[in-house]
C-alpha cells in the first residue's frame, strides 16, 4: 500500500477531519505522489478534510505549495512555520512527518497534544524505516494509546472513555 493510500484510508475511517500536519510537501516531482512527500496534497484533496494546518520551518515548501491550485492558502488551508503559530484548536488527525529524529518527533507530539480533539488519531510517518518511532511509540503505548502498523507508518488511537467521571 502506498503512503497516499494509507493517508486516504485513515481519513476515510476517521471522518470528519481537522488535520494538523507537521512536515509539508517539498517536491513537485510526480514520482513522490504515490510515495512520500505529497501528504499535504493528499490532505487538501480529500473530501473529509475540513481544515488543514500545515507546519514546516522551510519557507521553500511554500513555493512548492503555490504550484498546486488546491494548496492555495485560504480559510480551509493554512500554512505555519512553527507549531507555536498554530491556533490552539482541536485537531482530529495529527500527521507527524518532520525530522528524522526520535527526540524531535516526541517533542512535536508533546507540543501539540493539548490540541487533540476527543478521539483524535495520530499518524506518524517512517517509524518502521527509521528512528522516528523509537521513543514515541513506546511512550504512546505506556500512555494508553493503541498502535497500528500501516506499512512504514504507525497510527495511534486512544479509546474514548464515556462517562469517565461516573463510576
Amino acid at each position: 500500500m502506498t503512503k497516499s493510500e494509507i493517508i486516504n484510508g485513515v481519513l476515510d475511517r476517521f471522518l470528519p477531519a481537522r488535520v494538523l500536519e507537521i512536515g509539508r510537501i517539498r517536491s513537485m516531482q510526480r514520482r513522490h505522489e504515490i510515495g512520500d512527500g505529497w501528504s499535504t496534497l493528499q490532505f487538501a484533496r480529500h473530501k473529509a478534510v475540513k481544515v488543514l494546518v500545515s507546519v514546516d520551518n522551510d519557507p521553500r515548501t511554500l513555493q512548492v505549495c503555490a504550484q498546486f491550485p488546491e494548496l492555495r492558502a485560504d480559510n480551509r488551508i493554512m500554512f505555519r512555520s512553527s507549531v507555536d503559530e498554530v491556533h490552539r484548536s482541536a485537531f482530529d488527525l495529527v500527521y507527524l512527518d518532520a525530522e528524522e529524529d526520535d527526540e524531535a518527533t516526541v517533542g512535536h507530539f508533546r507540543s501539540i497534544e493539548g490540541s487533540l480533539a476527543e478521539g483524535a488519531v495520530v499518524l506518524i510517518d517512517d517509524v518502521y524505516e527509521g528512528i522516528k518511532g523509537d521513543l514515541l511509540i513506546p511512550m504512546l503505548e505506556k500512555e494508553g494509546w493503541t498502535i497500528e502498523e500501516l506499512g512504514p507508518m504507525a497510527l495511534a488511537t486512544r479509546k474514548v472513555v464515556e462517562n469517565a467521571d461516573q463510576v
